[in-house]
C-alpha cells in the first residue's frame, strides 16, 4: 500500500482486518434479528392488510442474503492468522525505505536504481583478482603483438637506412658540402615506445678527415639549413607531410650556395607545397609566387601585412630592394632581372608573362608550389 506523496503507507497494528461491526458474531443489535421482528409484526398485519404482502416477501429475501453474508464474513475470519513479529519487521522495513528515499533524496525507483549500481560496484571490488588477471593476460598479448611489429619496423629501418644516408649525402653534394659524410646509426633496445624499440640518430660530418658525430653537436646555422634540405629532399617521395614551412632554411649561406639553396627548394616543391621565408634574392627568384611581408603603424599600433606580388615589374622591384638595400638602384634592378631569367633557365623554363594586379586590390595569382 502507497501513501498519496508516494510513501509505503504504515498498516494498522492489527495483524487481522476489523470484523462488520453490525455483522460480527456477539453484537448486542444484530440486524437480522431487527428484520425478523420487523417481518414478524409485518406478518401480523397482513391478516388486516393484504396489500403488506410484497413488503413480507422483501423483508424475507433480505434476511436470507443478511444471513447469507454473515455466515460468509466469518468463515472469512476464521481464515486469517494473527503474526505480529511479522507486522513489526513489515513496519521496520517500510521505515527502513522511507529513510533511505530520504538519504538518497529520490523515489523508490531511485534507491532501486542506486542500489543495483552499489551491487554492481561491489561485484567488481569483490572480483578484482579475477580481473586484474584477465587485464594482465590481455596486457601481455597486447605486448607479444607490439613487439612483433616493432621487430618488423627495426628490419625495415635497418634496410633503408643505407639508401636514406646516401639520398642524403647526394642532396649535401649539390648544397657544395660534397664531402660532408650522413650516416643513420640505429642501436636495438629493449623498451617498447610507440615508435619502436630502437634508438635512431643522425651523424654528421661537414669537414673531411673529421669522424661524424651527432647532428646536434656539429652542424652549424649554414651547414644545419642545408642538410634539413637535403633531409626534406630524400624524404620527398614518403614523407606524409603535404606542405613545408621552411623559416629561413637558408640562413648562413650566401652567395653561389644561396642560389643552390634555391634550386633545392624548388626541387622539393615539385612534391609538396613550399612555404619558404628568406632574406635572400638568390633564393626568392626560383619561387612560383611572391608574398612580401612588411609591418607598418595603424591607429597607432604596429600591424603586418601580407602582400602578394604580382610577377613582372612588382617582383623583379622587391628584388632589386632585397639587393641593394632601401634605394632600389638601376643597376639593382638588373640584377634581380637577371636573377629571375637565370633561375628560369635553371630549371628548364621560360621567365613567366607579367600579370595585371586584380580588380579592387585582392590577390594578384593563386599560390602554386612554392612561394
Amino acid at each position: 500500500m502507497w501513501n498519496g506523496a508516494g510513501w509505503p503507507a504504515r498498516r494498522s497494528s492489527s495483524a487481522r482486518p476489523p470484523r462488520p461491526k453490525c455483522l460480527s458474531r456477539g453484537t448486542r443489535a444484530r440486524p437480522w434479528r431487527r428484520v425478523g421482528r420487523a417481518l414478524g409484526l409485518i406478518n401480523d398485519a397482513v391478516r388486516y392488510d393484504t396489500t403488506l404482502g410484497p413488503i413480507v416477501q422483501s423483508l424475507g429475501a433480505a434476511l436470507a442474503e443478511l444471513e447469507e453474508a454473515q455466515r460468509r464474513l466469518n468463515r472469512y475470519a476464521d481464515g486469517l492468522e494473527s503474526d505480529p513479529s511479522r507486522l513489526v519487521e513489515v513496519e521496520e522495513r517500510l521505515d527502513a525505505i522511507k529513510r533511505l528515499c530520504r538519504k538518497h533524496g529520490a523515489s523508490l525507483e531511485g534507491v532501486l536504481k542506486k542500489r543495483g549500481e552499489l551491487e554492481s560496484e561491489l561485484a567488481t571490488l569483490e572480483n578484482r583478482t579475477e580481473i586484474l588477471e584477465e587485464l594482465a593476460r590481455e596486457r601481455q598479448v597486447a605486448e607479444v603483438r607490439a613487439r612483433e611489429s616493432a621487430t618488423g619496423l627495426s628490419r625495415a629501418r635497418a634496410a633503408c637506412a643505407g639508401e636514406f644516408s646516401a639520398q642524403v649525402r647526394e642532396g649535401l653534394a649539390g648544397l657544395a658540402l660534397g664531402k660532408a659524410a650522413f650516416e643513420v646509426r640505429i642501436t636495438p633496445g629493449g623498451a617498447l615506445r610507440p615508435e619502436g624499440t630502437d634508438e635512431v640518430e643522425f651523424f654528421f660530418s661537414a669537414n673531411p678527415g673529421e669522424p661524424p658525430r651527432a647532428l646536434a653537436k656539429v652542424a652549424s646555422g649554414g651547414e644545419a639549413s642545408r642538410l634539413l634540405l637535403a633531409l626534406k629532399r630524400a624524404l620527398a617521395d614518403s614523407d606524409g607531410c603535404g606542405s613545408y614551412v621552411l623559416d629561413e632554411a637558408d640562413s648562413g649561406v650566401s652567395g653561389a650556395i644561396a642560389d643552390v639553396v634555391g634550386r633545392m627548394i624548388k626541387e622539393v616543391s615539385g612534391h609538396r607545397q613550399v612555404l619558404c621565408i628568406t632574406h635572400l634574392p638568390q633564393v626568392a627568384a626560383y619561387a612560383d609566387a611572391h608574398l612580401l611581408i612588411r609591418k607598418g603603424l595603424k591607429a597607432e599600433r604596429t600591424v603586418s601585412e601580407v602582400v602578394p606580388l604580382a610577377a613582372g615589374d612588382e617582383r623583379t622591384r622587391e628584388l632589386a630592394r632585397m639587393l641593394s638595400g632601401v634605394e632600389v638602384t638601376r643597376e639593382a634592378l638588373g640584377a634581380a632581372e637577371a636573377l629571375v631569367r637565370s633561375a628560369h633557365r635553371a630549371m628548364g623554363g621560360a621567365p613567366r608573362p607579367r600579370r595585371d594586379p586584380a580588380p579592387g586590390g585582392g590577390s594578384r595569382g593563386r599560390l602554386r608550389r612554392s612561394a
